[in-house]
């Protein structure tokens, strides 16, 4: 029989739609449940790709034995922590406050007044290692309820006032007029986690860290410092090479389970491919090497080719397992293989992929490079692009691969993660003049916003013609990002008046006058124990730092000085805290290292955007971290949508050269001469 899942549109919740569970969605007949029959709440969160949350459910939610103990004695509750990032959060930070570490599956255990007073992540279906099993935390946790009711609640009040005062930094001074923190102090601070020999951070697992990259390629760019330089090479290249990302199908995969980025948890992601994607566009800005371009470009690839709707939306993730076992859908046995290219072509797997009879994963092989074509990647060798990126052979594999079982896609779409992927195929197009990228940004974001109007508001998720719920900070912040860069790829300022209107919502949403951090949630949710501001970088950037990031550029685009007053005033708060620890706040710090350097101010006019092309190449070819875009087509009138965005940076040049096209470069409002050829921008770009 279903549960109560079985009417939600999240595709994770659905799974566990047929569980003897008996789950109920995060809501009022659940907390009234438990209030009523004077139960404690069981929450478990997780998300569609999770492989552990996929065991768990297997092993524990479809047992029968003990599905009956927890509906005898919990009120069960499913989330999707990608709907619900605030529910995530709190009871994320609470365990982790409580016990050290966290993952997913969140496993929490709370008073029915949602006090959370227990928690862990996977627990399995009989003791190991000397740690008790599921039924028996679940006996344990219904006598300490029944028997020590007081001390359980005190424990959940004491564990959500010590995380209200963490988050809201409310032990933090402002620190004088500290905003931007010392690049050397951060490359120094980078440097000691870095793995030198492999590239990345951590051990053994190692995540992409794609903040902590660009921060490092902003302090290069601004400060030729090599070090830096070097870290994001090594790191790019070895990311490349190794098992985490698809050699077949185009895409990284989530992490790594190993230092050398061979084995990798195989869900995933589209907010790793849009943040990574991205990464890679600016390191060919950077550095001039087109490895780094034609690797974003197969990352695009694989997101519109695998992860793309008809209306142009993006899925969230992919599944790391199919059929119950993890990575069988991305690994091969050697025999796969002579029978996909033949005797021949394996001879040149076996060498270029590190292919071997026994495997190197469970039996199979995880594609990856070898010794000499990674040698020749480093070296710049493009020549050995042939043998990986867009050769017959790979297309052969992956006409083979799409015959097996697919691995589950999450088909929703969440809104901060499509506005990250715009964000990076806009300057995907930039910098590669490629048409289908533009495309495919306008189409997303045209369908976002046509959402919004038909939802009444800016929304987290949509499924099957259905909206989760109300948008997030994050989701505000990088959707009025998305609009900029729009504009940066079209020239029409409609998307400026649209981002400008987004951002007062979002001041007015989630900033009081009571602290300089925002809050993630709007202010009318009955069901939240806390308010949750979260300051971390985590997997994706934080609402703060993204919503920062949103109000630097209007500060510039618009010349209004609250924007700027409330980015100096976040960053002197968080100033101690982001500096002392860079890869929790990469990209809290790379704001505040834009929001004290040299603003950039470019004005393009032309008479149509037939003839902006050549000028937008040639902005696109350099790396300009802290530069603003502001396009003007002097036949904008011809449309009926367009809008005029009022800026300090058109003042007086909206006539001043008629139909010639024309380009104004400025640094902190100081302008040069304007120019009217791509090549005289681009000498005037590179002189910066």
């Amino acid at each position: 029989m279903s549960n109560r899942l079985v009417n939600e549109s999240s595709p994770y919740l659905l799974q566990h739609s047929e569980n003897p569970v008996d789950w109920y969605p995060w809501g009022s007949e659940a907390f009234e449940k438990a209030v009523e029959m004077d139960l404690p709440i069981l929450l478990s969160v997780g998300y569609s790709a999770c492989h552990w949350c996929h065991v768990m459910e297997r092993e524990s939610f479809e047992n029968e034995e003990i599905a009956a103990l927890m509906n005898s004695n919990f009120v069960n509750i499913k989330v999707d922590r990608e709907e619900r990032p605030d529910v995530d959060d709190i009871y994320m930070s609470a365990v982790q406050a409580m016990i050290g570490q966290g993952g997913w599956p969140l496993t929490v255990f709370l008073t029915p007044d949602r006090m959370p007073f227990f928690g862990g992540t996977y627990f399995p279906p009989e003791p190991r290692g000397g740690h008790p099993g599921f039924p028996q935390i679940l006996q344990s946790i219904s006598d300490a309820f029944k028997n020590r009711r007081n001390e359980l609640s005190s424990t959940g009040e004491h564990v959500l006032e010590h995380l209200s005062a963490l988050t809201s930094l409310e032990n933090e001074e402002d620190d004088g007029e500290k905003v931007r923190p010392k690049s050397e102090v951060l490359v120094g601070l980078l440097e000691a986690q870095f793995d030198w020999e492999l590239g990345g951070f951590g051990n053994p697992i190692k995540f992409p860290q794609p903040f902590a990259l660009e921060l490092l390629l902003q302090i290069y760019k601004n400060e030729a410092n090599s070090k830096a330089l070097e870290m994001v090479e090594q790191s790019l290249l070895s990311m490349y090479s190794g098992g985490i990302y698809d050699h077949v199908g185009g895409g990284f995969h989530r992490y790594s389970t190993d230092r050398a980025w061979i084995v990798p948890h195989f869900e995933k992601m589209l907010y790793d491919n849009a943040l990574l994607s991205r990464l890679y566009i600016h390191a060919y800005q950077a550095t001039g090497k087109s490895i780094y371009r034609s690797i974003a470009l197969d990352v695009y690839e694989y997101v519109l080719r695998d992860m793309t709707s008809n209306n142009g939306l993006f899925y969230s993730a992919e599944d790391a397992d199919t059929n119950g076992e993890e990575g069988s859908y991305y690994t091969w046995e050697e025999d796969e293989l002579i029978s996909v290219v033949g005797l021949k072509g394996h001879e040149r797997l076996r060498s270029d992929f590190n292919v071997t009879e026994r495997g190197n994963f469970e039996g199979r092989n995880i594609l990856h490079l070898g010794m000499e074509l990674k040698r020749r990647f480093s070296e710049g060798d493009m020549l050995a692009l042939d043998l990986t990126i867009g050769s017959s052979r790979r297309k052969e594999l992956l006409e083979a691969r799409s015959l097996r079982t697919q691995p589950i896609k999450d088909d929703k779409a969440v809104l901060s993660w499509n506005a990250l992927m715009v964000q990076s195929l806009a300057d995907g197009f930039l910098a590669t003049g490629q048409i289908e990228l533009k495309e495919a940004a306008i189409q997303n974001i045209k369908t976002c916003l046509k959402i919004k109007n038909e939802f009444g508001e800016l929304f987290r998720s949509y499924r099957e013609n259905k909206c989760s719920g109300s948008a997030y900070l994050e989701d505000y912040a990088s959707i009025v990002m998305a609009c900029i860069k729009v504009h940066e790829i079209t020239l029409d300022q409609k998307w400026l008046v649209e981002a400008s209107a987004i951002a007062e919502i979002m001041l007015k949403m989630f900033w009081d006058d009571q602290s300089p951090i925002p809050f993630d949630v709007k202010a009318d949710d009955p069901f939240l124990p806390m308010r949750p501001r979260n300051i971390f970088d985590n997997a994706v950037p934080s609402g703060l730092s993204q919503a920062l990031e949103a109000i630097l550029v209007l500060s510039t685009l618009t010349g209004d000085s609250k924007y700027k007053d409330i980015t100096i005033l976040t960053l002197k708060k968080t100033h101690n805290v982001a500096a002392s620890s860079p890869l929790s706040f990469s990209n809290l710090l790379r704001i505040a290292v834009n929001s004290t350097s040299p603003s950039v101010e470019i004005m393009l006019s032309v008479p149509n955007y037939g003839s902006s092309g050549v000028f937008l190449e040639a902005l696109g070819s350099v790396y300009l971290p802290n530069r603003v875009l502001l396009g003007l087509l002097q036949d904008r009138n011809t449309t009926e949508d367009s809008k005029t965005f009022d800026s300090p940076i058109s003042e007086g040049r909206i006539d001043e050269f008629g139909d010639v096209p024309t380009a104004y470069v400025c640094r902190d409002y100081s302008c040069q001469l304007p120019v009217h050829s791509p090549s005289e921008l681009l000498s005037q770009l590179r002189e910066i």
